[in-house]
């Protein structure tokens, strides 16, 4: 079982090495060859020796050598859950979910309720757009006594129902989330969103707001609060916010755009036009949009 592992771990990071657009096939002699190439280079004396040769090569930001020195030392100690936690940032800095999702699983065959490695492979999961899996996770932990202190588990729980168009499931998780940490922006800005989604506007503005008296510049929350004052054609009041966040010509193209959805076809116009005067990047799309914009107004 550990060489079948130990196979999976060195023909992913062959994949992850290779630059050919073919997809990399290994064969037992490519494989033995390669540890052969590797042999002298990943010498090691221990699991902490592989470790820390592992850590130097990050450092030096060499990160495949890193990699490998990790597969060495997990093939010395497969058990070892620290060791794996410590892969899983290897793995989460080089944007392999695949392989941090890889590591949770063998985590959780030795800990099948090990709490934090629940939470971050539910969270993981919601990342990778497995709702049902995710929530299955973060349920199993929500009635262990760490979860009653943790916001996060609540949030994610809310997530998953509102990345499912169920806003007011996902509302009554942040709020239970937001009693365990009432100043916590990122929940406050998920209700405010789930509410805009159901478009009851007023509410979402008391959360935003609550939001950006916490932080005025939180980037999640001036988005989103531009968004609704786009949506509820104040629009001179999104371009200010919009403009916080991106140059003059994109925040004046967006809103242009949400202005052509709303119907408001002459305000549309000018904002598009707008864009395209003020720079030669958003020429193009804001071109684009005015097309769209001419076809809509020969309807009428």
């Amino acid at each position: 079982m550990i060489k079948k592992i130990m196979i999976f771990f060195l023909v992913l990071m062959l994949q992850a090495c290779n630059t050919a657009k073919k997809p990399l096939e290994l064969d037992d002699d490519l494989l033995s060859k390669k540890e052969t190439e590797q042999k002298e280079l990943l010498a090691v004396e221990s699991v902490d020796d592989a470790r820390l040769k592992a850590r130097k090569a990050i450092q030096e930001n060499k990160i495949d050598l890193a990699q490998a020195y990790y597969i060495k030392a997990y093939g010395m100690e497969p058990e070892n859950i620290s060791l794996l936690q410590e892969m899983i940032k290897l793995y989460k800095m080089m944007q392999k979910d695949d392989l941090v999702e890889f590591c949770y699983q063998l985590i959780l065959k030795q800990q099948p309720e090990h709490y934090q490695t629940l939470k971050q492979y539910g969270l993981l999961l919601i990342k990778l757009n497995k709702y049902q899996p995710a929530e299955d996770k973060l349920i199993q932990i929500l009635s262990m006594d760490e979860a009653k202190k943790d916001w996060t588990i609540l949030n994610g729980l809310g997530l998953i129902n509102d990345l499912q168009n169920k806003h007011i499931e996902a509302i009554s998780y942040f709020k239970q989330a937001l009693e365990i940490s009432p100043r916590q922006i990122d929940v406050l800005n998920n209700i405010g969103y789930s509410l805009y989604r159901l478009k009851k506007y007023d509410e979402a503005t008391a959360y935003y707001k609550q939001a950006l008296a916490i932080n005025l510049v939180y980037s999640k929350v001036l988005f989103n609060y531009a968004l609704l004052k786009a949506r509820i054609k104040q629009y001179d009041e999104a371009i200010f916010i919009f403009s916080k966040l991106m140059t003059p010509a994109k925040a004046n193209n967006d809103v242009g755009y949400i202005a052509m959805k709303n119907g408001d076809l002459a305000k549309a116009e000018y904002y598009l036009e707008t864009a395209r005067r003020l720079s030669s990047t958003f020429y193009k799309k804001a071109f684009d949009n005015l097309q769209a914009l001419k076809e809509l107004q020969h309807r009428y």
